[in-house]
C-alpha cells in the first residue's frame, strides 16, 4: 500500500509539473495569451479530467483525437503560422498529459480498493470476493470457464521455517509469473494466504493442459534458483473447467462439473 502511495504522488506532482511547464512555455511572454492558447489549455484540462475517470486506455485515445483534430486544424487553417515549439509542443503534450493523468486515476483506484480490502496489498490481486463476483458475471457470458488455482505446497511449515517475508517473496515470485504469462487479463486474484487464482476463458482441454504446463515449467525454473534449495518450496497448479447454467446464472453458480 505504501508503494501505492508514493506512486500516486509521485504522478500528481508529475502531472502538476507538467502544467507549470506549459504555462511558463507559453505566458513568459504576453503575445503568446491568445484565444488559440487558451483553448488549448481548456483541452488539456478536459484530458486530465476525461483521463482521471476513465480507463487510460480511453484517454490517451482522447488526446490522439485531440492531436489529430489539432494537425488538421493547423494544416489548413493556419499552416502558414506554425512553428515547430508552439505547434509541436501541444501535438506531444495531450499524450503525455493524459497518460499522466490515466496513471493516476488507475493508482488511486487501486489504492481505493486496497484500502478496502479488495485488493491484495502484496500482489495487487483481487480478492475472494471479487473472485466470486467476477465468476458470477462471467457465468451469465460464457457456459465454461477454466479457474487456475496455484497453490503453496505446506503453507504454514514454509512460513515457520523461512519467516513471513521470504514466504511473501515465493507468493509475489509466483504471482509475477501469472502476471507475465496472462498480461491482458485483470482476473487474477489472491484467495488465501497460499493459494493465487486465475479466471481464462478457455475451455478446450489441450489449450488447458497447455495452459497448466506453461505454468508449472515457469515456477519449476525460477524457485530452486531462488531460495538455493534450502527448503523445498513447491506450487501445485489445478485448472477446474465450471459449468455455468446460463438460465439460472442470475440467482447461482452451478458447481463445477468437471475437473482436470
Amino acid at each position: 500500500m505504501k508503494k501505492l502511495g508514493k506512486k500516486r504522488d509521485l504522478l500528481f506532482m508529475l502531472l502538476v509539473l507538467q502544467m507549470f511547464i506549459l504555462c511558463s512555455m507559453f505566458f513568459l511572454g504576453s503575445k503568446e495569451a491568445t484565444v488559440k492558447t487558451y483553448s488549448m489549455f481548456c483541452i488539456s484540462f478536459l484530458l486530465i479530467m476525461l483521463s482521471f475517470y476513465v480507463k487510460p486506455a480511453i484517454g490517451l485515445s482522447v488526446a490522439f483525437f485531440a492531436d489529430f483534430l489539432y494537425l488538421v486544424f493547423v494544416l489548413f487553417y493556419s499552416k502558414e503560422n506554425f512553428t515547430l515549439l508552439e505547434n509541436g509542443i501541444w501535438i506531444t503534450a495531450f499524450p503525455i498529459i493524459a497518460f499522466t493523468s490515466g496513471q493516476l486515476g488507475q493508482t488511486t483506484l487501486e489504492l481505493d480498493l486496497v484500502n478496502q480490502n479488495m485488493i491484495d496489498s502484496l500482489t495487487g490481486f483481487k480478492n475472494k470476493q471479487k473472485f466470486y463476483e467476477d465468476l458470477l458475471e462471467i457465468s451469465t457470458q460464457s457456459s465454461k470457464t477454466a479457474v487456475v488455482i496455484i497453490s503453496l505446497v505446506h503453507y504454514k511449515e514454509v512460513l515457520a521455517l523461512l519467516g513471513r517475508q521470504k514466504t511473501d517473496r515465493a507468493i509475489l515470485v509466483a504471482s509475477n509469473i501469472l502476471n507475465n504469462l496472462f498480461p491482458t487479463t485483470n482476473k487474477k486474484y489472491r484467495l488465501e494466504e497460499d493459494t493465487l487464482a486465475v479466471i481464462l476463458n478457455i475451455s478446450d482441454k489441450k489449450e488447458i493442459l497447455i495452459t497448466q504446463a506453461k505454468i508449472n515449467n515457469s515456477l519449476n525454473k525460477v524457485f530452486p534458483a531462488s531460495f538455493n534449495n534450502q527448503i523445498a518450496i513447491k506450487f501445485v497448479v489445478k485448472i477446474d473447467v465450471v459449468e455455468h447454467d446460463l438460465e439460472e446464472s442470475n440467482s447461482s453458480l452451478s458447481k463445477p462439473s468437471a475437473r482436470l
